[in-house]
């Protein structure tokens, strides 16, 4: 799945008319690390590591993620901390997504 949004932030909160700078990086490990451990093996998970950013002229606003993709071939968790220039502080959030294969 291909991720083109920020996942902790409401779509018009930061909206702006103005130039922006907006990335999106997301990098999946394949289950790099949890395929050695025995149990967790047979949930078939993959670890995701992302970085979200949005830049206007107001406000800088980054997320960073860990999340396990492909959980019992079907479902997916996100954790993550976001963070913006106005508040100056970090917000955790998670998100839990569900793909259905109708195939």
């Amino acid at each position: 799945m291909q991720r083109t949004k920020a996942q902790a932030l409401d779509y018009y909160t930061y909206s702006t008319t103005s130039a922006f700078i907006e990335a999106h990086a997301t990098h999946n490990f394949q289950g790099i690390l949890l395929s050695k451990i025995p149990l967790v093996r047979q949930l078939k998970a993959r670890e995701i590591l992302g970085l979200n950013s949005l830049n206007t002229p107001q406000i800088s606003y980054t997320e960073l993620y860990l999340g396990l993709t492909n959980i019992f071939s079907f479902l997916r968790f996100d954790a993550g901390v976001a963070s913006n220039s106005q508040t100056g502080k970090g917000t955790a959030f998670y998100r839990i997504g569900l793909s259905l294969n109708l195939n």
